[in-house]
């Protein structure tokens, strides 16, 4: 269960209608200043750019993100202000955005925080007991955990076979922001830990966090208020 980042964006950019998409079908210039797409044609002149205009747009292509300077409806030509890393060749797919594309990646991370705990990711730690921890009964909770396990089981491993046991009788205690838990483990038996941690962060277009398709719908609709925020920071 997760869905990557463009996935998560596309949902975004349709609820706010930000999602223009097209493919190039003309080679851009040498410089790697331009894009062309005939179907932009049916633009007039400085639609997407132009100096007069306080409304900046942006456009993604080849995994860059550029802001554009102006276009041209003459030949469907997008013209930006820093040059990409290479020529834009035809059939590239692209995206051109009202706002920035990066903000937008910030506020969406802001809302998976705060979806927790209402969302949140399945977190585990096994660890072999050493006698030292199973001396007094106290163990930590690793600080991957946001908050105590919502499970604890013992293993125990005996001639090749394994019985796992769940802890019920436990007793917890939290101390200058650590946690830990009392709990009656033999010594040299494996200890599990299952419990609950932040959504993972979306960094990069292929990056997944741990949502389904429909939890995703709900936390989207959570982002304008973040995105509104994001603006007025950045």
């Amino acid at each position: 269960m997760s869905i990557k980042f463009e996935d998560f964006l596309i949902k975004f950019n349709n609820l706010i209608d930000d999602n223009l998409t097209g493919t190039t079908d003309a080679a851009g210039n040498a410089g790697g200043t331009t894009l062309i797409d005939s179907a932009l044609k049916k633009y007039d002149d400085g639609y997407f750019g132009d100096p007069g205009r306080d409304t900046v747009w942006w456009v993604y292509v080849e995994s860059q993100l550029r802001s554009i300077k102006k276009s041209i409806s003459a030949t469907g030509t997008i013209n930006v202000h820093k040059a990409f890393t290479a020529q834009i060749a035809s059939s590239k797919a692209y995206a051109l955005h009202r706002f920035n594309r990066d903000k937008k990646k910030v506020a969406i991370n802001q809302a998976l925080n705060q979806a927790y705990p209402s969302f949140y990711a399945r977190v585990e730690d096994a660890t072999t007991l050493d006698g030292t921890g199973a001396s007094v009964n106290k163990y930590t909770v690793p600080v991957t955990f946001t908050e105590f396990p919502t499970e604890i089981w013992k293993i125990h491993i005996a001639d090749t076979k394994y019985t796992r046991t769940q802890i019920t009788d436990y007793e917890t205690e939290e101390i200058g922001g650590a946690r830990y838990f009392y709990a009656n483990i033999t010594e040299g038996d494996d200890i599990l830990l299952i419990g609950k941690t932040y959504l993972s962060q979306l960094t990069t277009d292929t990056s997944t966090t741990e949502l389904s398709d429909n939890q995703a719908d709900v936390v989207v609709f959570w982002l304008p208020l973040f995105f509104t925020v994001t603006f007025q920071v950045l």
